[in-house]
């Protein structure tokens, strides 16, 4: 069962295989976690993990107004880290965690509320765009 706070939608698909997804879910201090994004990696660099972002920003904005958008991203991930750093994602700090005895770094990425707001509103503006073509 899915909590109330949570979606794992929205998905990408191009039948039959899954071309990728996000999981947001929100947090005790309002903020909203971006828990996953994945892309297959046969669609890695076509886009679609700008578009489940971008689509990940309209739920946010929609089921959340005014809240930021965060993630943690490990440091040694230098392909994601650009990827977020491209999509506007700031990085706010620095920690590590623990996991299985080792020490992982791992960088904490926000996207502000306007921020998420203002690309909430472009993706809608694009897909009613689209869907007058």
């Amino acid at each position: 069962m899915t909590p109330p706070n949570a979606t794992n939608a929205p998905t990408h698909t191009d039948e039959p295989a899954l071309r990728g997804f996000i999981y947001l879910t929100s947090q005790p201090d309002g903020r909203v976690l971006v828990d996953n994004l994945h892309a297959h990696p046969a669609h890695v660099g076509t886009g679609i993990g700008h578009r489940l972002l971008h689509a990940g920003f309209a739920w946010a904005a929609a089921n959340y107004p005014g809240q930021n958008v965060w993630l943690n991203v490990f440091s040694s991930n230098a392909r994601a880290i650009a990827f977020y750093e491209r999509q506007g994602g700031r990085c706010v700090g620095e920690h590590v965690i623990t996991f299985r005895g080792s020490e992982l770094p791992e960088r904490e990425y926000v996207w502000p509320a306007d921020y998420v707001d203002e690309r909430a509103k472009k993706a809608s503006s694009s897909s009613d765009r689209q869907q007058r073509c």
